[in-house]
């Protein structure tokens, strides 16, 4: 059966110092997060873009290699 480790190391007061979870994050006015969600929303936008010249070029594709073929030779 596998051993919880975790409560060995709570039993033999051996857990690390880990840094709490409870420390306060400083935001400099949201600034910087409203920069970041803007570059978010724009490359959203970029590859929807993309999304759609790929969709037009395999449609583009698919009409060129069902087209039919014509060698002017034969």
């Amino acid at each position: 059966m596998a051993k919880d480790l975790f409560a060995v190391l709570r039993q033999n007061n051996e857990l690390p110092n880990l840094p709490s979870s409870e420390e306060a994050v400083v935001v400099d006015g949201g600034s910087q997060m409203d920069l970041f969600f803007s570059e978010v929303e724009w490359i959203r936008r970029e590859i929807e873009k993309t999304r759609i010249e790929i969709s037009q070029v395999k449609t583009k594709h698919g009409e060129i290699l069902s087209a039919l073929q014509q060698n002017p030779s034969e």
